[in-house]
C-alpha cells in the first residue's frame, strides 16, 4: 500500500517549516502592502478592507472541511491511518478560520446592514459548519489512536460534507442579505481587479500558514505517538 508522505514530513521537518515560514512572511509583507494601498469602495469606503480577512477565512473554512472529507473517504477506502492523521490535524485550524469568517462578517455586517447578525441562509449555514467542526473534533479526539474513533470520525465528515454545497449556493437559492458570489462565477469575476489581486495574495498567505501549522501538528502527533509507544514498551 502506498503511503502518504508523513515520513517525508518527519524526515524533512526543518526544511518544510523553513519553506512555509518564508512563504508566509513574504506573502504577509506583500498582503500588508496591498491592503494599505488598496482602493476604497465607492459605497463602503475603507470598511471594505475587512473583505481581505473575511473572504479568505470563509474560503479556508469551506476548503479545509472539504479536504477533511476527502481524506476521510481515502481512509475508509484504503484503511491507511495516515489519512485520518492528516484530517484530524486539519480540523482545529478549519474551525478557527470558520470562526474568523463569522466574527469578521459580524463586524462587517453591523455598519453595512445595521445589525451584527441575521438568521439568513449564508450566516446560519456557516454557523452550522462551525458546530460540525466542533463535533468532528470531539469525536476524533475521544481516543486519537483508536481505530473505531477514526472510522466514526471519517463517516461523520463524509456525511456532514453536504453542508459545503449548501453554504456555497445558499445565496443563489434563498433570499439573503449576504451578497451573491462575485469571484467564482460562470460569467467571470465581478470584483475590481486590484481587489481580486489582494484577495488572491491574502488567500495564499493563509494557505501557506495553514500548511505550516498542519506540518507542525502532524510532526507533534507522530512524536507523541512514538513517545507513548516507548513508554508503554518500556
Amino acid at each position: 500500500m502506498k503511503k502518504l508522505p508523513i515520513n517525508l514530513i518527519s524526515k524533512h521537518f526543518d526544511l518544510l517549516v523553513g519553506v512555509f515560514v518564508f512563504c508566509a512572511i513574504a506573502l504577509l509583507l506583500v498582503m500588508s502592502f496591498y491592503i494599505i494601498n488598496s482602493p476604497s469602495d465607492y459605497l463602503q469606503e475603507d470598511l471594505v478592507r475587512i473583505m481581505y480577512i473575511h473572504v479568505p477565512a470563509a474560503w479556508l473554512g469551506l476548503g479545509i472541511y472539504s479536504c477533511i472529507a476527502m481524506f476521510s473517504i481515502c481512509f475508509v477506502i484504503f484503511k491507511n491511518p495516515q489519512y485520518f492523521l492528516i484530517a484530524k490535524n486539519l480540523v482545529t485550524i478549519g474551525a478557527c478560520y470558520t470562526s474568523i469568517a463569522l466574527f469578521t462578517g459580524a463586524a462587517w455586517g453591523k455598519p453595512a446592514w445595521g445589525t451584527w447578525w441575521v438568521w439568513d441562509a449564508r450566516l446560519t449555514s456557516m454557523l452550522l459548519l462551525l458546530f460540525i467542526y466542533i463535533g468532528y473534533k470531539s469525536i476524533s479526539q475521544y481516543d486519537s489512536y483508536n481505530y473505531g474513533s477514526a472510522v466514526v470520525s471519517s463517516y461523520y465528515a463524509i456525511t456532514s460534507f453536504i453542508v459545503i454545497p449548501i453554504i456555497k449556493f445558499s445565496v443563489d437559492i434563498w433570499s439573503t442579505l449576504h451578497q451573491p458570489s462575485s469571484v467564482f462565477k460562470l460569467t467571470g469575476s465581478s470584483i475590481h481587479p486590484e481587489m481580486l489581486k489582494i484577495l488572491v495574495v491574502s488567500f495564499f498567505f493563509h494557505v501557506s500558514f495553514t500548511c505550516l501549522i498542519v506540518v507542525i501538528t502532524i510532526q507533534t502527533d507522530i512524536l507523541d505517538k512514538k513517545n507513548k509507544k516507548y513508554i508503554t514498551n518500556g
